[in-house]
């Protein structure tokens, strides 16, 4: 991850498909905003809120309460489908 000492405020969300159409449609987020759909985490790694809105996909171990970063996703070159 590229901040690794960012502290992220976490929304949880329900419905995968809502999820994509919100990363893929909206481009300005604060730095520090994350997404949680079951056990992964969308953590926002962009450097600036106007930029292209990378993310680090973590797997959240629930229950053994680790975190492994298992993909980045520039969610600014991708749409819905």
């Amino acid at each position: 991850m590229f901040h690794h000492d960012c502290i992220w405020n976490v929304s949880p969300r329900a419905n995968a498909e809502k999820l994509a159409r919100k990363l893929t449609k909206t481009t300005i987020w604060c730095c520090c905003t994350g997404f949680a759909l079951g056990e992964y985490l969308w953590l926002n790694e962009s450097a600036s809120p106007d930029g292209a809105q990378e993310y680090g996909i973590v797997k959240n171990e629930i229950g053994s309460g680790s975190q492994v970063q298992i993909e980045s996703i520039t969610f600014g070159w991708c749409n819905k489908e």
